[in-house]
């Protein structure tokens, strides 16, 4: 009996000492510091250029050896890349959504789509301009391309920051019953953060 004490007893230390160790707690960002990480990661990812080529604009806020030119097309497919599939904060927030009012139009489109290997959308090379990548069907990034997969909204423009906006696209969130506004591309070319917001319909 004492013996099988004795091996009870070492079995227990045993045990113990291979506990794991206590879990550091994750620390969780807030809604709009979570749009400002995903803001950066775009960023870095593109700079803003109309030919394809060269930098449109003097100040590009975040910057990386492995950006390559894009419009704001590709700037909304990267935010909605990274938001709702790398940090799948479609899961912890709300899920991201593309956003555009065409250039001959005041219609504003809300959609969501499936990512697609880039080449899957012949948008560009069938047009021969890099401006002209998107359709309410497709959209052909640099990194990747979208195919639609559904229309949530057709309708009557909102306030974009501020201005009625057309010939371009951006990113929208849901949260719960909820619409917030964000925007990718300005945020990269120029200083203000473009805090999201409550979207008014």
């Amino acid at each position: 009996m004492k013996k099988f004490m004795l091996i009870l007893v070492v079995l227990t230390v045993v045990l113990m000492s291979c506990a794991s160790p206590v879990d550091e707690p994750e620390i969780l960002l807030t809604f709009e510091e979570a749009v400002q990480e995903v803001y950066e990661m775009t960023g870095a990812t593109l700079f803003y250029s109309s030919n394809g080529k060269t930098m449109d604009v003097t100040f590009n806020k975040a910057t990386s050896e492995n950006e390559i030119p894009g419009v704001c097309t590709d700037y909304a497919i990267e935010f909605a890349y990274y938001w709702n599939e790398v940090k799948d904060y479609d899961e912890v927030f709300g899920k991201a959504y593309f956003t555009w009012v065409p250039s001959n139009s005041s219609t504003l489109y809300i959609a969501e789509g499936n990512f697609a290997p880039n080449g899957t959308s012949k948008i560009r090379e069938q047009s021969g301009k890099f401006g002209v990548n998107a359709n309410d069907q497709e959209m052909d990034g640099v990194w990747r391309d979208v195919i639609v997969t559904s229309i949530l909204y057709s309708g009557v423009r909102f306030l974009h920051f501020s201005r009625y906006i057309n010939n371009h696209m951006w990113i929208v969130i849901k949260i719960g019953d909820d619409w917030y506004d964000t925007e990718p591309t300005s945020w990269d070319t120029g200083l203000n953060n473009y805090i999201p917001y409550k979207i008014t319909f």
